[in-house]
């Protein structure tokens, strides 16, 4: 299941207002303003996937804090 739904358009949305060449954490900032949902979702997300892990002996691959995953979502969007 996707985190971000719609996460092209919002993606491209925010890069038409922010401009091609906007610094990732303005990106992030602009993403938590107008998409609160979609932020809180990956931060439950994060803190149940951290929850998860350290109760188990063998972690699973970790998930990248929000705001890396946010500027990870732009970076994959902008080499495509």
């Amino acid at each position: 299941m996707a985190l971000v739904i719609k996460k092209d358009e919002k993606i491209k949305s925010l890069v038409d207002t922010l401009g091609r060449d906007c610094n990732a954490d303005e990106f992030v900032l602009k993403f938590k303003i107008d998409y609160p949902k979609d932020w809180k979702k990956i931060n439950d997300s994060y803190i149940n996937h951290e929850n998860d892990n350290q109760n188990k002996k063998n972690p699973t691959h970790p998930m990248p804090n929000p705001e890396q995953y946010v500027k990870n979502m732009l970076n994959v969007w902008l080499n495509k």
